[in-house]
């Protein structure tokens, strides 16, 4: 469970960066928005994905 806990912080130590990026940049704060939405989309991905290594590693024992 640490690597995941690792992916998640880093996902949000690279939502806060492009937050503040968003905050000092207001003229693409439309783009920075939706590289947000991004991100967290491919979080959900990659918890998708673990949650069925993991069940799959579960059925093999």
């Amino acid at each position: 469970m640490t690597a995941q806990r690792n992916d998640r912080i880093n996902f949000d130590k690279l939502k806060s960066k492009v937050e503040e990026i968003k905050r000092q940049n207001p003229q693409i704060e439309k783009e920075l928005t939706e590289l947000l939405g991004l991100i967290e989309d491919e979080r959900r991905k990659l918890d998708e994905l673990k949650f069925l290594a993991f069940e799959i590693a579960y059925r093999l024992n």
